[in-house]
This record gives structure tokens, C-alpha cells and sequence, in this order.
């Protein structure tokens, strides 16, 4: 997501009616709207354990199948 440092960046570089500054602005409109389109969306905060992402993959992975259950199963060695 472009942050104002980059916008006077490429002010200063290449002008306010350059073509990268015009990218940016196209970017800056954009992707905030895409950003909320995913019918899969993540927690907010991913969490740092590998198993819980896993989960999520899973889940995200067998959506198409409105009747499709994940189960975990602890087995110990």
C-alpha cells in the first residue's frame, strides 16, 4: 500500500502528472477496495503457529463443499 513518503517521492522525481504518480494514485484508490472483496477472509492478526495456519489453508481449501467438516486428531508417538 503506497504511504505518503512514496507520493512526495515520486513528486519530486518524476513530477504530479507523471505516469508513476498517477500508478499511485490509481493504487491508493484501488487496493483499499480490494482488499475487502475476499470471500475468504484472514483474522486480522495470522497467528504464528504453524498448525493454526495450517487450519486456516484447510478450511479455505475445502470451502467449496458447504458439508465438509475439518477435524484434528492428537496421536501420541
Amino acid at each position: 500500500m503506497p504511504d505518503k513518503e512514496l507520493n512526495a517521492m515520486l513528486e519530486n522525481v518524476f513530477g504530479t502528472q507523471g505516469f508513476p504518480i498517477r500508478k499511485l494514485m490509481r493504487m491508493a484508490y484501488w487496493m483499499p477496495k480490494f482488499k475487502n472483496l475476499s470471500p475468504w477472509p484472514l483474522p486480522d492478526p495470522l497467528p504464528d503457529d504453524a498448525f493454526e495456519l495450517a487450519k486456516i489453508a484447510v478450511k479455505r481449501i475445502t470451502s467449496v463443499d458447504l458439508e465438509t467438516r475439518v477435524t484434528c486428531f492428537n496421536v501420541s508417538p
